[in-house]
């Protein structure tokens, strides 16, 4: 919630002129409804875009849940084991490191929506 007050903050203020001194035969109505409108544009662009984020990374690291290494039905010898082992290994951290850039990229469309520093500790605990 931190990240969106100054976008509720911006549309409260908007709103609050509506709610405080318009009614339907006022003057500025229009303007009113316009800029109600813009502000509600822009809220749901930059939700959408944190859900949408969001999701795509959580269903990218849904593809971790898989075992690493599979049972054998029979026993294998060490060397056999250490060298399956190493070729699954290998394809699992690759597949974990492609999705790294995938949540990076997730994770730098967000902010650009929210339009925050990288430093901002609001910025840091959303991404932790």
């Amino acid at each position: 919630k931190p990240l969106v007050n100054p976008y509720l903050a911006k549309f409260d203020a908007v709103v609050q002129r509506g709610l405080a001194s318009l009614n339907w035969s006022s003057d500025g109505v229009d303007e009113f409804i316009k800029e109600s409108m813009e502000q509600v544009k822009c809220m749901h662009d930059v939700l959408k875009t944190m859900k949408d984020n969001l999701a795509q990374i959580q269903d990218a690291v849904k593809q971790w849940d898989t075992p690493m290494i599979e049972r054998a039905v029979k026993p294998t010898d060490t060397d056999e084991f250490e060298r399956t082992f190493n070729s699954m290994k290998a394809a699992v951290f690759s597949k974990i490191k492609d999705t790294g850039k995938t949540i990076h990229a997730s994770l730098q469309s967000t902010n650009k929506a929210l339009r925050v520093s990288n430093a901002s500790t609001d910025w840091k605990c959303y991404v932790e």
